[in-house]
Parts: structure tokens; C-alpha cells; sequence
């Protein structure tokens, strides 16, 4: 048993309770609620670990529950399901701070991964000569973040095991980046990397990109890169199956 407690949001009861089977299943202590205005019910009520709900709904859509719960409850993480193309409004929320978007149909063995990666391992740590103006920015939509000065502070920070992300500069003068992504990767099969380059030096882009889910061209604003972490969560999944516990 996990012992997490889970808030799944669906207006479709038969999805819903399906789903909180499968999670229970695995371990989770799942709480439904059947809309936004529920589920702002039952955060008000007890704390929760990590939100999954469902984006489009009548009423309050998930998106709107991010917000409302990111103001109620600030820093948890929430998941958003979708079997639509992503729509300019959840490109905002991704940009303000929610966790990723769940594709449906889903594999439930893969969303109970991302679902123990977001409540285990919140950490984004950061690799960049700007990385504290890069840490008060994912602070900023709630995204826990923390600057790594060194590569052996950044290795020690992964093999803690509380890293989720880590966003890593190939073009550092005292780091070699890929080297360090190399290492991190091997620490942790299933840290998800996003590489950063000011530069357009191929060898260090080939070097990188057979570790990192994502590779950034700098300079990079704030929420394009909060939003290319969530984007590189779900990629990673995909890539790994089902992550470590």
C-alpha cells in the first residue's frame, strides 16, 4: 500500500469508478468527485496528495479546478486527462504550473507511475548558470525547484531520490553537460532530462540527445520551460513504461 491519497475527477461515473478501482488496486486511497465543484468540496474537507481530473466537464472545466485548487492548496500536484488535442487553454495551464496531461485512453499501470512520480519525486533541479532566476520562476506557479551549483551537488540531489526533472545546461565552463546528463541518466533510468544549449554545437547536441527527453535553444522564457517539463514528463513515461517505486 502506498498510503497516497488520490482526488480523481471524471463527470462520467463509469470511467471514474473504474478508474478508482484500478488505483485502489495499486495501492492508492482514491476519493471521487463527479465535477469541479465536488472536488473544491472535498479539498476543502481533507488533503490530498495528488489531483487526476478529467478537463473537459460540464460546468467548471479542470483547468478552472487546477486554478481554484492551485490558490486552495498551492504546490499539489495535479494530472489533467484529455482525449481531445491540447487546446490553447491547457497550453496555459501547463505553463502555470499543472503537472502534465494524460492522454486517453491511458495505460492505468503507466498513470499510477506518474502519479507516485508526482507525489514522490516533485523536485525539478536545475543546472544553468541562471539557474536561481530559473528556480524563482518554477517557484513561482508552485513547480518545487532548486539550483545544483556543482555536478556532484546535482548527482547528489538524483541519487537522494527526490528529483523528478532536472533541466541541465550542455555549455557550462566548469561542467560538462552531457557528461553530467550521461551520469544522471545512469543514476536514474527514469529521470526525466531537459537540456538547454545557448549554442549551436552539434557534437554537444548528439552527445545530450540520447539522454534528454527534451532539448531546449536558450534563451529560454520561463513558462515555455515549465511547459516543455510537463511535456517531457509524458514523454518519458512513454519512453520508460512503468517507473521505479
Amino acid at each position: 500500500m502506498t498510503g497516497h491519497r488520490v482526488l480523481v475527477v471524471d463527470d462520467e461515473a463509469g470511467l471514474r469508478t473504474t478508474l478508482a478501482a484500478n488505483l485502489e488496486l495499486d495501492g492508492f486511497e482514491v476519493v471521487e468527485a463527479e465535477d469541479g465543484a465536488q472536488a473544491l468540496a472535498r479539498a476543502r474537507e481533507q488533503d490530498f496528495d495528488v489531483v487526476l481530473t478529467d478537463i473537459r466537464m460540464p460546468g467548471m472545466s479542470g483547468v478552472e479546478l487546477f486554478r481554484q485548487l492551485q490558490r486552495m492548496r498551492p504546490g499539489i500536484p495535479v494530472l489533467l486527462m484529455t482525449g481531445f488535442a491540447i487546446e490553447n487553454v491547457v497550453r496555459d495551464a501547463l505553463r502555470e504550473g499543472a503537472y502534465m496531461v494524460v492522454p486517453k485512453p491511458f495505460d492505468v499501470e503507466r498513470l499510477s507511475s506518474s502519479l507516485r512520480r508526482a507525489i514522490d519525486r516533485p523536485l525539478v533541479c536545475v543546472v544553468d548558470e541562471g539557474a536561481e532566476a530559473m528556480v524563482r520562476a518554477l517557484e513561482g506557479v508552485g513547480v518545487s525547484a532548486r539550483a545544483a551549483a556543482s555536478e556532484e551537488e546535482a548527482v547528489d540531489m538524483v541519487d537522494a531520490g527526490q528529483v523528478g526533472v532536472c533541466v541541465v545546461d550542455l555549455s557550462m565552463p566548469a561542467i560538462d553537460g552531457p557528461a553530467l546528463v550521461a551520469r544522471l541518466r545512469a543514476i536514474d533510468p527514469d529521470l526525466v532530462l531537459v537540456a538547454l544549449s545557448g549554442q549551436n554545437v552539434d557534437h554537444l547536441l548528439r552527445r545530450a540527445a540520447a539522454h534528454a527527453v527534451s532539448i531546449l535553444r536558450k534563451p529560454v522564457l520561463p513558462h515555455d520551460l515549465i511547459e516543455a517539463i510537463a511535456h517531457a514528463r509524458v514523454r518519458r513515461v512513454g519512453r520508460s513504461g512503468q517507473a521505479r517505486r
